[in-house]
């Protein structure tokens, strides 16, 4: 299913819900008349049930969502006046209690941060839907999950905040590492001048996380907030700065399928501006044994459009983000959804990739032994 087919409504509708709220107290969320939002998941049941890792999936969203629940509570966030009081970064603070229903299961929820919460459900969810891809199918929902509660509490720095960066790390690795499995590329590679395993670190990404939220959801009361943050800052040392973990993998398919060139610097320059230039090295990574790229290519659906397209969305996606041009209207939520669709499209063409190695014989029986470790 083409990523694009669920954009133009979700645009309309994140735009339309638009308005930012001073609130100065969360509202009641004990019972659920008290809800003034439902959720139920974007189309998480149909493509969580479709993908290769169906079980896998539910049991992460079901076990994320009984962890953070039961954080809120004994937190104090559930229907107390301090959900968000830190408002730490974004525009929107909104308290507003909210349904998450899941698989007949309701979590209720006091959201500080409504709307951007609940896109990051949409936004990655979505990536669930896309076939051939269930290497990034659960890094998708973890992200998702990250997102939403990081958000959920008011932009906490705490464990929430460690879950979301660490969500979107574990993405970017799953893409990177399928990308160089599927062009021969070697894992170890020099990030910011040390050695980087990017097998290694990929194999332990997803259950690092899976081991932290389980260990939430069985743990005693009074250990669960201390365990989340300890674990939670585990998480936070285990691979380099999120932005360079995306700009390695945007640049393989960039200087395949454009050479480097004029465009590549323009992205180097543009990194240098958001104030990453140190992270620029990564605009080196190159695809050691790629396909002859012809003008298929780049048609729709081709390897080099889908793989451009993910580049695309991500730069669309810069402006909305809310902080890394100082003094622009913050659209948070469209970040979340134009990111989401960057994944959805770069896991997309990676498949294909995948699939036009194989048509030129490029491919050892190692290699697809590689290309499917994260596959059921």
């Amino acid at each position: 299913e083409a990523p694009v087919s669920t954009l133009t409504p979700m645009i309309v509708a994140f735009l339309l819900s638009r308005a930012v709220v001073d609130a100065t107290s969360a509202p009641p969320c004990d019972y659920w008349w008290q809800a003034r939002e439902w959720y139920v998941g974007f189309r998480a049941d149909d493509c969580f049930t479709r993908s290769g890792f169906a079980d896998e999936l539910h049991d992460l969203r079901a076990a994320s969502l009984t962890c953070s629940q039961r954080a809120y509570k004994l937190a104090g966030l559930h229907s107390h006046a301090d959900t968000g009081v830190a408002d730490n970064h974004w525009e929107e603070y909104n308290p507003t209690c909210a349904v998450i229903e899941y698989a007949g299961d309701r979590y209720l929820f006091t959201l500080a941060e409504p709307r951007n919460a609940i896109s990051s459900l949409r936004a990655f969810d979505s990536v669930t839907c896309v076939d051939g891809a269930a290497f990034v199918h659960q890094a998708g929902a973890l992200l998702g999950w990250g997102s939403f509660v990081y958000h959920g509490t008011g932009g906490s720095e705490t464990w929430s905040g460690a879950f979301d960066i660490h969500g979107m790390k574990c993405v970017a690795l799953h893409l990177i590492y399928q990308l160089f499995s599927a062009t021969r590329t070697q894992y170890l590679v020099s990030v910011l001048n040390s050695p980087f395993d990017v097998r290694e670190r990929t194999e332990s990404c997803l259950p690092s996380a899976k081991h932290a939220i389980r260990q939430c959801t069985e743990d005693d009361d009074n250990d669960v907030i201390g365990n989340l943050n300890a674990n939670a800052e585990a998480l936070s040392g285990a691979s380099p700065p999120v932005d360079y973990m995306f700009m390695m993998a945007f640049a393989g398919p960039l200087n395949m399928c454009l050479g480097g060139g004029i465009f590549v610097s323009l992205l180097r320059s543009l990194m240098r501006f958001l104030d990453v230039g140190e992270y620029v090295e990564a605009f080196d990574t190159r695809l050691e044994v790629v396909p002859d790229i012809v003008p298929r290519d780049y048609l729709p659906g081709g390897m080099c459009a889908d793989l451009l397209t993910s580049v695309f969305f991500f730069l669309a996606a810069i402006p909305f983000q809310g902080q890394l041009f100082p003094g622009a209207p913050e659209f948070h939520h469209i970040w979340h959804l134009f990111a989401g669709q960057a994944v959805a499209y770069g896991s997309s063409g990676t498949v294909t990739l995948e699939n036009r190695m194989r048509e030129e014989g490029k491919l050892t029986a190692q290699d697809d032994i590689n290309l499917n470790r994260f596959r059921p």
